[in-house]
């Protein structure tokens, strides 16, 4: 009785790999048998509903990425069509050219993960291919630490935010941009910086929760990737003051490859 009850103790405190064994044939050994099927059909459900869960969570990181690859696509194929038509063909080849370099950048050989470095250069071809339009009409900043250069992050998380400084943020004859990366603990913290007009509190919370429809597809996108990959901890946030300019904020774990590789996750 008493190797039974500390069996059931043990189902309570959530450990459902004990098992029990008596010898002979009588009520107690049809009791430990009893125990051990059903601690063993538990935890094979438990074993279900967790794959399932991490396969869920696997899924919605693919279909994020695969909806934000077209979303910047569309934007610069119309800017290329736009110059294609005023007769712009050296403009439309640098154009193209930064377009093919950014997205061999973001196939990454079909890595999810890729060194900041490597993010920032698609920051900077992504500008590149913003300046054949804006020309000089914009400055850009970059102070990010040496020492975090090569950790890995999820790709395609500073692009949007850069993105949208020329969608949403730009008033007046020119705009500047910062882009700052340091260590914090065991933490990344990367910042885009504009001095751009800025947003009211609700656009915020818009853009990073609701459907909002002033430019926070990106915004809200990348923010669950982050916390889909690497937990609630992490993610975005944005301090604005309106007609003074915008601080968006990534927090990432440093040296952190995600949670969502099943085999990595033991129960």
């Amino acid at each position: 009785m008493s190797r039974i009850v500390g069996l059931v103790r043990s189902f309570q405190e959530g450990n459902f790999q004990k098992r029990i064994r008596f010898s002979g044939n009588d009520e107690f050994v049809q009791i430990a048998d009893s125990f051990n099927d059903m601690a063993a059909n538990i935890q094979e459900l438990i074993n279900r509903v967790y794959v399932q869960e991490v396969s869920k969570k696997q899924a919605e990181l693919e279909a994020l990425q695969a909806q934000i690859n077209p979303h910047f696509l569309y934007n610069t194929l119309s800017t290329i069509g736009s110059l294609a038509n005023l007769g712009e063909i050296g403009k439309v080849t640098q154009m193209v050219e930064g377009l093919s370099h950014f997205y061999r950048l973001t196939l990454n050989q079909g890595n999810v993960y890729i060194e900041l470095e490597k993010e920032m250069e698609q920051v900077q071809t992504y500008l590149e291919i913003q300046r054949v339009k804006y020309a000089d009409a914009f400055t850009l900043y970059v102070d990010v630490d040496e020492d975090i250069m090569h950790m890995q992050v999820i790709k395609l998380v500073l692009q949007p935010f850069v993105e949208n400084v020329f969608k949403h943020a730009w008033f007046g004859k020119s705009i500047s941009i910062r882009l700052t990366g340091r260590r914090v603990g065991d933490n990344i913290e990367l910042k885009v910086i504009d001095n751009g007009v800025g947003m009211r509190r609700e656009e915020i919370t818009g853009m990073l929760y609701g459907q909002s429809q002033s430019g926070g597809y990106g915004v809200k996108n990348v923010n669950e990737r982050i916390k889909l990959r690497y937990g609630d901890e992490y993610g975005v946030s944005i301090a604005s003051i309106y007609g003074a300019g915008t601080t968006v904020r990534l927090l990432l774990p440093a040296g952190v490859t995600g949670r969502t590789e099943i085999e990595e996750q033991p129960l």
